[in-house]
């Protein structure tokens, strides 16, 4: 069985911030194509993984994930560094603006998709509707 996580910097223009993770691939999920074809990560799953996690320096991250590594016998992916020329608030402004497309698509989908998955979407509703309060 594959323990499918790693430590994950998120470098920005105006801070870094550092997370453990598993199933990292769904920071290019998208809800409004419900598909992972983007090349680019959704605003929405970046700032969900990472809304939790310390604002720092490059530095700092980078110390930080090295201190992170040691408490994990497993890590399959070990340390990975993501940059994304925004700051963090450019960041949450364009997320909320895909949270309010992705609770369109999500509501709009068909009954019985909501009957099959309803605690799925619902949870990630409640997650969109965090995000646009930020």
């Amino acid at each position: 069985m594959s323990a499918d996580n790693g430590i994950y910097i998120l470098n920005l223009k105006d801070q870094s911030r550092v997370i453990h993770a598993q199933a990292i691939e769904n920071l290019w999920w998208s809800f409004v194509t419900f598909d992972s074809d983007s090349d680019e990560m959704i605003p929405t799953r970046v700032v969900d993984y990472y809304r939790n996690a310390a604002p720092m320096t490059r530095r700092e991250a980078q110390d930080t994930a090295f201190k992170m590594e040691e408490d994990y016998i497993i890590l399959e992916y070990g340390i990975s560094t993501f940059n994304i020329d925004k700051t963090w608030d450019e960041l949450v402004e364009r997320a909320k603006r895909v949270a309010s497309l992705e609770i369109k698509t999500i509501t709009s989908r068909p009954a019985e998709e909501w009957e099959r998955k309803s605690d799925w979407f619902g949870d990630e509703i409640k997650i969109l509707e965090e995000i646009l309060k930020m």
